[in-house]
């Protein structure tokens, strides 16, 4: 298991949310309350992807990110997550690579399926939710071997590669990668890679436990 396991941190999540329809403020607003996490000694700051929806408006979720790197020190930086079947892993896996090294190795990488939001799937080109979690599980298995392989050869059901480099690369090694997702299939890989988990207040810890006792 990682350090994530044992360690207590403090953080903020930042969904970026827009009540008023006002985007512009509500992303500067985003954007100070990430560097006032830093300043009030908050390990890490989290900001969300969203797509399609009035009220959460961060559909660009490394041009957030990157612009707190920019403007912070110290603070852990969370991709809260990156809705992978609706985004190129290629492009992912270079995204945040360039932001682990622009922030100087302070990224931390969730990831998610998406939802429960149909229009993200309607226009994502995803056809349910199990293709959601199949393209999350798919595109993650070839992120981390992009990442850490000089040329990846990949043939999956959604995506392929031929002697494929993506650069650059994280400057950390392992990047902190964290599910969000608390499925039975979610659990046994976090279990078996020592990735985090990402949950709301209301999950059931004790099933959570029972699934991943098993994997112990």
């Amino acid at each position: 298991m990682t350090a994530l396991a044992s360690t207590k941190r403090y953080g903020v999540f930042l969904n970026v949310e827009d009540p008023h329809g006002d985007p512009a403020e509500a992303l500067a607003q985003t954007l100070r309350t990430g560097v006032a996490a830093e300043e009030l000694g908050f390990d890490d700051v989290w900001v969300a992807e969203h797509h399609h929806s009035r009220f959460a408006i961060g559909s660009a979720l490394g041009v957030l990110m990157g612009w707190m790197a920019a403007r912070t020190s110290r603070i852990r930086l969370g991709a809260g997550a990156v809705l992978l079947p609706l985004n190129d892993p290629v492009r992912v896996a270079e995204q945040i690579a360039t932001l682990d090294l622009v922030s100087g190795g302070r990224v931390e990488c969730g990831v998610a399926r998406g939802g429960p939001f149909p229009e993200q799937y309607r226009h994502g080109g995803v056809a349910s939710a199990d293709e959601a979690r199949e393209r999350m599980f798919e595109a993650l298995g070839l992120i981390r071997r992009l990442w850490h392989e000089p040329s990846v050869d990949f043939e999956g059901r959604f995506f392929r590669c031929t002697g494929l480099a993506a650069e650059p690369r994280p400057l950390q090694d392992p990047l902190p990668v964290w599910l969000a997702s608390l499925s039975a299939d979610a659990l046994q890989l976090a279990a078996r890679t020592g990735d985090g988990l990402m949950a709301t207040p209301s999950a059931d810890l004790g099933k959570v436990v029972a699934t991943l006792a098993p994997e112990r």
